[in-house]
């Protein structure tokens, strides 16, 4: 009886050796907060394991071949633990690449976690965007949830994510590096004319739902934020891409008689772009990029257009007067031009003198000649030209920034008239606008963690509209706005 009890505390001793319990607490690497259900596992064993409670916690019982665990969670880094002996072991996981992990900016106007962003945002990656062919921005966008396109030519389109889309659409504020991307007092999204190229973008941030709170009433119906990258990102001392993009395509539609085309013409597309960045140190860098597309643009006629080979004069009604000839443009016979040119270049800055502050200089040039559609009919631009002038500084969460954009339609831009007549009338549009905007932000934390986070600024945005009176009539001397 003695050898039988004593055969049963061996026993009972060995199992408890066998049967040791590991815990701890699993936390988030970089705000401290504990994670619930992260999944805890042997390396050995997959099949068995627990998982954190509400407060971050979990215990396991340990078999002897079990040397390893391994700590998993969506949107955090896989983590591989040595068990070493230990009865307690305490894991703080660190942000992983998951796309659902991706850090933002859009929703706050701050670094955060998607997941965590107060809002539906949908991210477009820098491999996604080089991965596939796109003549302008927003044929990244498409497939997108929540995103109606409404293409409307070859490189034009009309986008909105909240409401109803239409034509010249300028609902959906665009934005590009914290800058309004739009046409300054149309206030239309014309993509084409957005300087920069595939291979200079970062990432695509779609933000769905109204965000006026940060970004003003213009936001109203949603923000597409471009964020393009830093030269002093890459890696190694310069990086250089060219590339060039080309597609044929054949004419199937019946043109009308005296057009310059006819049926069965085989039409090329060709777009090279380049981008090259040059980092000088760690804390200094600058970016080169430019694009140029030609191509034929889909053809169409309108039946209330005017026969093609009537002699088309150039004018205006400006300061709300009858149309008057500009008689330096000569007239020449109608036909629509199909054939679209588009070229852009730009340039940027940085300098970081700290990890906690930078300042960014960048200015670009674009233009085009394209067939845009218009709430007043299709309107053909002839080297519509667009520019723009930025700066910002950072320090900590200090953010100031002034940028200048300036919108050119030129002296040969006009609408696609409607008539029948011998003589056709054409009205010129006239548009030398510019939109002046001043931004300061700032921002403070508030409790424990973080918890509480005000985020406070002044925004100035100054539109100067110059139409000549053809757009905005005789209120031409009187249509400034200060928003």
């Amino acid at each position: 009886m003695k050898n039988l009890l004593v055969l049963v505390i061996l026993s009972f001793f060995t199992l408890s050796l066998s049967a040791q319990t590991v815990t701890g607490t699993v936390t988030d690497g970089e705000t401290g907060d504990v994670l619930f259900g992260v999944n805890v596992v042997p390396l050995e064993d997959p099949s068995t394991g627990t998982t954190t409670d509400f407060d971050g916690k979990y215990s396991l019982e340990l078999q002897p071949e079990w040397t390893t665990l391994v700590f998993t969670y969506i949107g955090f880094d896989k983590q591989e633990i040595p068990i070493e002996g230990r009865s307690v072991i305490d894991v703080k996981m660190g942000s992983g690449s998951f796309n659902l992990d991706q850090v933002v900016i859009s929703a706050s106007k701050k670094r955060e976690k998607l997941l965590n962003a107060p809002a539906s945002i949908s991210v477009i990656t820098a491999e996604r965007i080089q991965n596939q062919t796109s003549l302008t921005a927003i044929d990244n966008l498409k497939k997108t949830p929540g995103v109606d396109i409404m293409q409307t030519g070859l490189v034009s389109a009309n986008v909105n994510v909240r409401g109803f889309n239409g034509v010249f659409n300028g609902q959906m504020l665009t934005m590009v590096d914290n800058r309004i991307g739009s046409v300054p007092s149309l206030r239309v999204n014309a993509f084409q004319l957005i300087p920069g190229n595939a291979y200079d973008y970062d990432k695509i941030e779609v933000l769905r739902g109204p965000a006026s709170a940060l970004y003003g009433p213009n936001s109203a119906e949603g923000v597409m934020h471009i964020i393009t990258k830093s030269p002093i990102d890459i890696e190694g001392k310069q990086e250089t891409t060219v590339s060039i993009t080309g597609g044929i395509r054949n004419v199937i539609i019946d043109p009308p008689a005296g057009a310059v085309f006819e049926k069965g013409d085989i039409r090329t597309v060709i777009k090279p772009e380049f981008r090259t960045a040059i980092k000088l140190s760690d804390k200094f860098g600058f970016k080169i990029s430019g694009k140029y597309m030609s191509g034929p643009d889909w053809e169409y006629y309108d039946p209330r257009e005017p026969a093609i080979g009537s002699w088309m004069q150039f004018g205006n009604v400006s300061n709300g007067t009858v149309w008057t000839q500009d008689p330096s443009i000569p007239a020449r016979p109608y036909d629509r031009i199909f054939d679209i040119e588009n070229y852009n270049g730009d340039f940027r800055a940085d300098y970081r003198p700290t990890k906690d502050s930078e300042i960014i200089v960048s200015a670009g040039l674009s233009s085009t000649e394209n067939l845009e559609l218009t709430g007043l009919g299709a309107a053909q631009s002839v080297s519509w030209k667009y520019s723009y002038a930025q700066s910002r500084f950072r320090y900590k969460n200090l953010f100031f920034q002034y940028f200048l954009n300036n919108s050119n339609a030129g002296d040969r831009t006009y609408l696609i008239p409607f008539s029948q007549a011998d003589t056709i009338q054409a009205q010129l549009l006239v548009d030398k606008s510019k939109l002046h905007v001043f931004q300061l932000q700032n921002s403070n934390e508030f409790l424990e963690r973080d918890r509480l986070k005000i985020i406070y600024g002044l925004d100035a945005l100054l539109t100067r509209p110059n139409t000549e009176g053809s757009i905005n009539g005789r209120f031409e001397n009187d249509d400034n706005v200060n928003q």
